[in-house]
């Protein structure tokens, strides 16, 4: 029973590595297809009313 309990463990541990790499990865292929200045700033600096963190 040990033994299954350290192998769930190891693979949790694995899949966790595995959604945050796969994670960055999104995020680079996101940054590099919206490189366009104009729609990049625009998307950073306007104010939604979906975040309220944000509005001062």
């Amino acid at each position: 029973m040990t033994n299954v309990l350290m192998l769930s463990s190891i693979l949790l541990v694995f899949l966790c590595f595995l959604v945050q790499l796969s994670y960055e990865n999104y995020a680079n292929i996101l940054h590099l297809h919206h490189s366009h200045p104009s729609h990049y700033h625009h998307h950073l600096h306007s104010p939604s009313p979906h975040s309220p963190l944000l509005s001062p």
